[in-house]
């Protein structure tokens, strides 16, 4: 699955490559002016439980359960956030 998508980048023409760095900046703008003197965001760091392996076979399932798996802390990394998940057990 990572092959395919690292090959893929070479379809990526330059300027369409420079429109999303753009796009980028200007939502990390955002956030900090949404943020305002906040010093954090805190959030799951995944909103399910794992899935298993077996069911991960499908690509199409894969694809859709990492997209799941990352939602929550997906915007940290796209707008180079400093971040950090803290393990946490759950009784109950």
């Amino acid at each position: 699955l990572v092959g395919p998508r690292i090959a893929a980048g070479e379809q990526v023409r330059a300027h369409d490559y420079a429109a999303a760095l753009l796009r980028l900046n200007e939502l990390a703008r955002a956030y900090d002016a949404a943020l305002g003197d906040a010093d954090a965001v805190l959030t799951p760091t995944v909103p399910m439980l794992p899935p298993r392996i077996a069911d991960l076979a499908d690509e199409a399932v894969y694809l859709a359960q990492n997209a799941r798996a990352f939602r929550l802390t997906e915007f940290a990394n796209r707008l180079d956030l400093p971040s950090i998940s803290v393990p946490a057990e759950r009784r109950g």
